[in-house]
């Protein structure tokens, strides 16, 4: 009887040790799926992320869409020099000057699309009139700016009429590439 129960024991013994050897593979086994598992969510959140950015992204860009091309209205065409200085010289007669366009150049923009035009007009007139051209000329559709004004009085002898004012405009414009 004692050798039956030793054979009992020995069986019992070697089917724990396999119950508890599978037991660990297949802990093993389902520690290394609940890892996958967790880098697959992290990777998912991750992407909904990215999505939600993304979303917020396209959004912000529907958004302002009215405002770029309100910006985009502001910049003087890249071949539009040459109407903007006679568009110049068209206000400055209108407003009763005497015109003349020194000093015309272009130089690399702040930005790879955009260029800055600068230019040089020379006004002679009433100070009403230079007053009124100055007006008009801030009052363009264009990302204009006035860098610098020199105004010099001129009394003419004999006369007596009101001086005539001799205006220097250094004018700047934005412009595209």
């Amino acid at each position: 009887m004692k050798f039956h129960s030793t054979k009992i024991l020995v069986l019992m013994i070697v089917c724990n040790l396999l119950a508890l050897t599978g037991y660990y593979f297949l802990f093993q086994r389902i520690k290394t799926q609940t890892q996958t598992a967790s880098a697959l969510i992290n990777t998912i959140d991750l992407g909904q992320q990215k999505n939600s950015h993304l979303n917020a992204l396209r959004s912000v860009v529907k958004d302002t869409q009215h405002q770029r091309d309100q910006l985009a209205v502001l910049l003087l065409p890249s071949d539009g020099e040459v109407p903007f200085i006679e568009q110049i010289e068209t206000l400055a007669k209108n407003s009763g000057l005497q015109t003349k366009t020194n000093n015309v150049s272009s130089i690399g923009g702040d930005t790879e699309t955009t260029k800055t035009f600068q230019m040089q007009e020379e006004t002679t007139g009433s100070w009403n009139n230079t007053l009124y051209f100055l007006n008009q000329l801030e009052n363009l559709p264009y990302n204009i700016r006035v860098q610098r004004i020199s105004l010099q009085g001129q009394i003419v002898v004999g006369k007596s009429t009101a001086p005539s004012w001799t205006a220097t405009f250094d004018i700047s414009v934005t412009e595209k590439k």
